[in-house]
């Protein structure tokens, strides 16, 4: 049995289609399915939008240094240096266990923050990961459970197209740090 001309077509304007989305377009005709994705209800409550504001990711590690991770994000410049401590001696590095499930809640903070953290001299570099893999859910959230299908194929296309990989070069890094 051949796939349908609807299956075909969304199979080129999607993530692939689900038998739901078939009988949508079937009900409602292509032009009119077209026009839905091309001018999407922002009131619509979107499965995507829900599952990424209830996803988890587990992040366990150990870190030593001045400052525990969680400070780090909320400190207002770099964990004190020798030459800011009043008596001129570095503070004693203290070691931090971390092993919890965060919520995805690296990607709406401004990069004024991120950068400032990920800048400091003792940052986990699990920390620095964490922002790609919470970046990586969503986005395979996104390409599984929106409404909005072509539209995040279009995110899709536009990323690949004008973004690098964190991965493939190690002086991509907020600040221009080298990764190591």
């Amino acid at each position: 049995m051949s796939p349908s001309s609807t299956y075909i077509a969304l199979n080129r304007a999607t993530f692939g289609p689900t038998a739901e989305e078939i009988a949508r377009v079937e009900s409602i005709g292509w032009s009119a399915w077209v026009e839905e994705q091309l001018k999407p209800d922002a009131s619509a409550k979107d499965d995507a939008v829900k599952r990424i504001a209830s996803h988890k990711l587990e992040i366990e590690y150990e870190h030593e240094g001045m400052m525990a991770p969680a400070m780090m994000m909320k400190a207002e410049k770099p964990a004190m240096m020798a030459a800011d401590a009043p008596d001129g001696k570095k503070p004693e590095k203290q070691k931090f266990k971390v092993k919890e499930k965060r919520g995805l809640a690296m990607l709406d903070k401004p990069l004024d923050q991120l950068f400032r953290a990920q800048n400091q001299e003792d940052y986990p570099y699990q920390e620095i990961k964490r922002c790609m893999y919470e970046v990586e859910v969503t986005t395979i959230i996104r390409a599984c459970y929106p409404k909005w299908q072509v539209r995040e194929l279009l995110v899709d296309f536009w990323h690949n197209h004008f973004n690098v990989n964190i991965d493939a070069d190690n002086t991509i890094r907020p600040g221009g740090q080298k990764v190591s």
